[in-house]
């Protein structure tokens, strides 16, 4: 989900949270998988949808959605560097033995 853009710095100044793993897909991917979850609640054809709807109104997860999602862990990830670990899922699937430990050492799991 998309944070608030308060929360790096409520989470800095109240509260003591534990690492973060954000991870993140290759964006026509994860369009054309929720596409076809919601299309039928999508009042628009798929080309229609990959233009998105700037107001966020139209659409679950569009590519504005997704501009929207990446600005903000990234704005968090350079707030708090160190504790948001971005992965990307196709690293993930490629070589699941490297990012696996990294999760783990990232969420400091003794496996």
């Amino acid at each position: 989900t998309i944070p608030s853009a308060l929360q790096p710095w409520l989470a800095r100044r109240f509260a003591r949270r534990p690492p973060i793993v954000v991870m993140v897909r290759e964006i026509h991917a994860a369009m054309l998988s929720n596409y076809g979850k919601w299309a039928e609640q999508y009042p628009a054809a798929l080309a229609e949808y990959a233009r998105g709807d700037p107001s966020g109104r139209r659409f679950i997860a569009d590519a504005w959605w997704y501009v929207h999602f990446f600005n903000r862990w990234g704005a968090w990830a350079a707030a708090e560097p160190g504790r948001v670990l971005l992965i990307r899922y196709e690293d993930l699937v490629a070589d699941p033995a490297t990012w696996l430990a990294r999760v783990a050492t990232h969420l400091r799991l003794d496996f």
